[in-house]
Formats: structure tokens, C-alpha cells, sequence
């Protein structure tokens, strides 16, 4: 074989211009994708992120609370002998306190954009359809 018959030829453009089809048809749909992407990506920056910086704030005044009443902890303790420090009642306020020093008050994280979808990339029909034909004879 040489050359690529007639109907291998048109066989292969018609199967060439199918998946350009399928192509397009992933564009779009990606080109919709990503129009929804922007659609939520406005709902993230009006709607949740200021949610999220509500909640921090709120969190903040409540981590405040917590040091304030930490500090009354500490100044408690401080006021005590060192006998009371090692006795039942001095181990049980030490948890106590513990439990209250050791709450996550970690803000929550702000949500980033979504990332829009890149396009199709058209390569396969291309390099089929840059293959040759027929032998090349020098």
C-alpha cells in the first residue's frame, strides 16, 4: 500500500470533522461550566466571604472573653501557695484552666475563587489530519 484509498480518505475526513464536533460540543459545555463558575464565584465574594469574616469577628470577641478569663485563672492561681498548686484541688483547677487555654479559636479560612476550565485542545484531529496520504518516494 502507498496511498490511503479514496474511502479511507473520506472516511478519515469525515471522522476527523465527528470529533471536531466533539470538540466544540466540550467547549461549550466548558464555556457554560465556567459561566456558572463565575456565577458562584460572586456568591463566594458577596454572600460567604463576608459570612466567614462575621463569624471571625465573632470569634475574635469570643477568644477575648476566653484570654480575659484565662488571665483571671492565672492571677487565681498565682495567689495560691505552692501546697494548694500540688494538691487535688490545684491539679483539678490546673485542668480546668488547661481546658480553657486549649480551644481551637483558629479563624476560618477564606474560600478561594473557583477556577475556570481551560479549553478543549483540538491536537488529535490536527495531527491526524497532518498525516500524509501516501508515501513520500524521493
Amino acid at each position: 500500500m502507498k496511498h490511503l484509498t479514496k474511502a479511507q480518505v473520506a472516511t478519515r475526513d469525515e471522522l476527523i470533522a465527528a470529533l471536531r464536533g466533539k470538540d466544540k460540543a466540550i467547549d461549550d459545555a466548558i464555556i457554560e461550566i465556567n459561566n456558572k463558575i463565575d456565577e458562584v464565584n460572586v456568591l463566594i465574594e458577596e454572600n460567604l466571604k463576608p459570612a466567614i469574616d462575621d463569624y471571625n469577628g465573632a470569634l475574635g470577641d469570643l477568644e477575648e472573653l476566653r484570654n480575659e478569663i484565662v488571665g483571671q485563672m492565672d492571677d487565681y492561681v498565682n495567689a495560691r501557695s505552692e501546697k494548694w498548686s500540688n494538691s487535688d484541688a490545684g491539679a483539678n483547677y490546673s485542668s480546668w484552666k488547661d481546658e480553657w487555654e486549649g480551644i481551637d479559636m483558629s479563624p476560618l479560612d477564606d474560600i478561594e475563587p473557583l477556577a475556570h476550565l481551560e479549553a478543549s485542545d483540538p491536537a488529535h484531529a490536527n495531527e491526524f489530519e497532518a498525516l500524509s496520504s501516501e508515501v513520500q518516494e524521493d
